[in-house]
């Protein structure tokens, strides 16, 4: 029975650190966004610089009120552009904060090792951390994972559709909308419109889960 579950906890970390590599991958094509008219061999050369996820994350950061600076003339004359500037930098800020927050929980995953503690009567799963006390060793290790998956699932799909605004902003408004309508009158998958449902599902889930678990 243990190995079992066991085995479910392997499969949920595997599943985190995909989703993990994929928030990852929108936030460097983000930043090839911003650059847009920047050869991609020098924003590749720029973003390699920085090692980590956090600096990658600090340098679209920096880089990115640069890049939308609004023209203060055309938003007051209601500009759809501008306005979708202003929208897309206030996204970046907001899911730069729900990035941070999550990647703690999420190194706290990757750096405890879970395995059958035979040592207790009744043996037990455990969550082992090199030096240390795991974070997540008095979680319910099932619970935590899965919530936070929820969490991460949610993350990306916020992502994926602020890089749909950025490709709009830089093809122009509406190309998107031309592109979707496109799609549909061919019966074909529109990501959009995938987005909504896969997001519809987990914020039922997340509604009906318990307090999520906090590190301790």
């Amino acid at each position: 029975m243990l190995n079992s579950k066991l085995q479910r906890i392997f499969a949920l970390v595997g599943e985190a650190t995909s989703i993990w590599n994929q928030v990852e991958e929108i936030w460097f094509l983000l930043f090839t966004g911003l650059l847009a008219t920047t050869p991609r061999a020098i924003t590749d050369t720029i973003y390699e610089q920085f090692q980590t996820g956090a600096m990658q994350r600090k340098l679209i950061m920096a880089v990115a009120p640069v890049a939308l600076k609004p023209d203060i003339a055309k938003i007051k004359a209601r500009d759809p552009a501008e306005h979708l500037r202003r929208r897309i930098l206030r996204r970046i800020g907001q899911l730069n904060a729900q990035t941070s927050d999550l990647s703690g929980k999420r190194n706290a995953v990757i750096h405890s090792s879970f395995e059958i503690f035979h040592a207790r009567v009744p043996p037990r799963i455990v969550a082992i951390s090199p030096h240390k006390i795991s974070k997540l060793n008095n979680e319910d290790h099932e619970t935590y994972l899965t919530y936070l998956n929820q969490d991460l699932n949610l993350l990306l799909l916020d992502m994926l559709e602020l890089r749909e605004l950025l490709i709009e902003l830089n093809e122009g408004i509406g190309s998107r909308k031309v592109h979707y309508e496109f799609l549909r009158q061919r019966g074909l998958i529109v990501p959009v419109d995938e987005w909504a449902k896969e997001r519809a599902l987990l914020l039922k889930s997340v509604k009906a889960r318990n307090p999520p678990p906090e590190l301790r």
